[in-house]
């Protein structure tokens, strides 16, 4: 087997926490996408649909 080229790389976080509301990693907003499949409609009491 023969490697072309190889690049260490540190990655990690070093700060996670919420603030106002907002979820931060390193100091920086993000945003998660996605719904836990064991939620459900408050109004229907039904699991909620994938397109909601």
């Amino acid at each position: 087997m023969r490697y072309c080229r190889q690049y260490p790389v540190n990655i990690g976080f070093r700060k996670v926490e919420i603030k106002d509301g907002s979820l931060l990693v390193n100091g920086k907003a993000v945003k998660i996408k996605g719904v836990n499949c064991h939620e459900f409609d408050p109004y229907t009491e039904d699991i909620l649909p994938a397109n909601r």
